[in-house]
């Protein structure tokens, strides 16, 4: 790349759109509860901007920001995103521009047409009626929003299409008062070199800050953000694995290790960054799709060795086939599961967990078929790691659970089951049978919330007989189901997989467990006692520092 005369920012600031560019992606979908659950995830994890949705374009994205209006965030600026007024109205009785402003946010990114082509042919109005369109609508908002920025759709195809036009909606933009002025590659065909000598000359003419936002249809999305970024761009706009439009954009979760990393860009703290590959399939799994297990960084076989040369120098030496530690982006080395190469894996996932043991000891070869035979029932422990760290201490370390569910039973009053919102009327009542530290406990709860909230309810109070006070240091946060499979000639469910998001309240961190049976009740329960087991492990572990 060639970059000379230009001056990089460290204090780059980082622009999520996961929630608007990124939902448009082809068989993404995020409920309303997900969008909350992501932003608060972004908000923790140290992004800048989180552009929340379109107000007023769909019922969603309304409710999403009047909710969001009574809820804080302690890092993230929450962004309204639309577009500039419409060639029939004014800006004062323009419904776009009045719903940005009714969504109540700190800032405001609108973007207009830069292609010429596009004021023409899909517009349908001159050049000029566009600039003064874009700078009435930027006037509009930036007299009612506390910051707005312009974002220039097709910035690139334009500038190489009309070069004096676009700069002409650069000075509209800046006379209006925006905050930056947006660059983007929409059609995502720019190669690297157009993105420096465009940025270049536009820099030059214009002082002020700048955004990229790429799309990745020619696989240059990374590299041209980076490239603008040596340029000098300071808000980076990108997704949590990288979804999109057609072919996505740029991966915040391969840039932002990249910037650190590579470049010595502190734009997230090192505790924040080991929580990527975490927050990469909580996404995933929000948005119904998987993390690809080839994604740099956070991707399954990102530390992947298969057994050989590979395996036996990274027991030796992990910085033999590595470029940076997984830990530091929350990943870790994995092996090929066969019998030689899932030997080495138990080995280095132990290396990971602390945990010292003989390569000969015949403990592996017991744990390795046990994770055999649970994967073969359904489980999956890729995203659920606490329930793998319980395996491992229990096979490995000898340790003795501390909660066993003997069996248990429900009840359940509801008023009709037709009700799909909360019903007042209904209770569920528990019946939990289960030994805490080798003592008997029976308990029964009644809980409003379902039978769910009440088994749960059950265990921690049981669980809180023999450790004080542990219920108050967890709770949780996220429950996703998954059908397995069916009985075809029936049609009935036949086992569900429940991965149970769990949080820590002492150390703020979000766990993973999983279980799987024919019933959701005793899947369930399988996770939800491999989240108590794990903190209760953990609680141990700390007290031995």
């Amino acid at each position: 790349m060639k970059t000379k005369g230009h001056k990089m920012i460290k204090d780059i600031k980082l622009f999520d759109t996961t929630l608007r560019d990124g939902a448009q992606a082809e068989g993404v979908s995020f409920s309303l509860q997900d969008k909350i659950k992501i932003t608060h995830l972004l908000d923790d994890i140290g992004i800048h901007y989180i552009e929340g949705g379109w107000p007023g374009s769909n019922p969603k994205d309304t409710e999403y920001f009047e909710i969001m209006k009574k809820r804080k965030l302690n890092n993230a600026i929450l962004v309204a995103f639309g577009s500039t007024r419409r060639a029939k109205e004014t800006a004062e009785n323009s419904k776009i521009l009045n719903a940005l402003v009714g969504a109540e946010t700190k800032h405001v990114s609108i973007f207009c047409k830069g292609w010429d082509f596009h004021v023409r042919e899909a517009l349908k109005i001159t050049l000029e009626e566009n600039l003064e369109l874009i700078y009435d609508s930027m006037k509009f908002l930036k007299q009612r929003v506390p910051s707005v920025s312009l974002g220039i759709e097709h910035f690139y195809d334009g500038y190489k299409a009309n070069p004096e036009y676009l700069k002409k909606i650069i000075k509209a933009g800046i006379d209006a008062g925006t905050t930056y002025i947006g660059t983007a590659d929409t059609n995502g065909g720019c190669l690297p070199k157009d993105i420096e000598r465009i940025l270049t000359e536009v820099k030059k003419e214009f002082d002020v800050d700048y955004s990229i936002h790429v799309h990745n249809d020619c696989g240059f999305a990374l590299v041209n953000a980076m490239t603008a970024i040596e340029c000098g761009v300071k808000y980076i706009h990108g997704t949590i694995n990288g979804i999109g439009e057609r072919c996505g954009m740029v991966d915040l979760c391969v840039l932002i290790p990249n910037l650190k990393l590579k470049w010595g860009i502190n734009c997230i703290s090192d505790e924040n960054m080991k929580r990527l590959r975490e927050l990469a399939l909580i996404i995933a799994d929000c948005g119904g799709f998987k993390v690809s297990k080839y994604t740099p960084y956070v991707g399954r076989n990102a530390f992947y060795h298969k057994a050989g040369v590979h395996v036996d120098a990274i027991l030796k030496n992990p910085k033999t086939y590595n470029h940076v530690d997984p830990d530091l982006v929350g990943n870790e080395y994995t092996t090929a599961v066969s019998e030689l190469a899932g030997r080495a894996n138990i080995l280095l996932l132990a290396e990971n967990y602390k945990i010292k043991i003989d390569k000969n000891d015949v403990r592996i070869n017991e744990l390795l078929t046990y994770i055999k035979e649970q994967e073969n029932r359904g489980f999956q422990y890729d995203g659920a790691g606490a329930s793998r760290y319980v395996l491992f201490k229990k096979y490995l370390e000898n340790y003795r659970p501390k909660v066993d569910v003997q069996n248990f039973s429900f009840s359940m009053s509801k008023s009709t089951v037709r009700d799909v919102d909360y019903d007042p009327n209904s209770e569920a009542e528990a019946f939990v049978r289960m030994t805490i530290n080798g003592s008997e406990e029976v308990v029964t709860v009644t809980d409003k919330k379902g039978p769910l909230t009440a088994l749960g309810k059950a265990v921690r109070e049981g669980v809180n007989r023999h450790f004080e006070n542990v219920s108050s240091q967890y709770k949780t946060i996220d429950i996703k189901i998954r059908v397995m499979d069916y009985t075809y000639e029936g049609g009935d469910i036949h086992k569900m997989r429940v991965l149970l998001g769990t949080k820590d309240l002492e150390t703020d961190t979000i766990y993973y467990t999983v279980g799987v049976s024919h019933d959701i009740y005793s899947a369930f329960l399988r996770a939800f006692v491999d989240a108590v087991e794990y903190k209760l492990i953990r609680n141990e572990e700390k007290n031995q520092e």
